[in-house]
């Protein structure tokens, strides 16, 4: 598992913590295709513009939102399942959300070509095949 690329998802979700769209962009390709979770974001966002319209939908949403990655699973091809801990507050609530994620990510070079986002592990392994 390369190092360089645990580092770039680390330094992507920090930027998403940070709202920071600049430090996401300069770290996914330019062809980046990003699936959320569809239980809150009803489409695949694509390119440099769709992170930035993804990001707007974030700052539009929520209070406070941050993903942590707590586990990293190479599964071949460049590719990554992290495990992911969420954190936010949505606006107008006074009640913190908290749960399971993962993530898989593909990269193109060093940088982060797609992530599709899941509730859990299993279903991101199983989306992709590896057990």
């Amino acid at each position: 598992m390369s190092a360089d690329r645990i580092e770039v998802v680390r330094q992507v979700l920090d930027a998403v913590g940070r709202r920071d769209v600049q430090a996401i962009l300069e770290n996914v390709d330019a062809d980046v295709e990003l699936q959320p979770l569809l239980s809150v974001w009803r489409q695949t966002y694509r390119g440099h513009d769709g992170i930035e319209e993804w990001s707007r939908g974030v700052g539009e949403l929520w209070e406070s939102f941050s993903v942590e990655p707590e586990d990293f699973r190479d599964i071949g091809e460049g590719s990554l399942v992290v495990r992911l801990r969420w954190r936010g507050r949505a606006k107008g609530v006074s009640t913190e959300l908290d749960g399971p994620g993962a993530a898989v990510v593909r990269f193109r070079d060093d940088k982060l070509l797609s992530v599709d986002i899941h509730l859990d592990e299993h279903s991101a392994l199983r989306s992709t095949g590896a057990s």
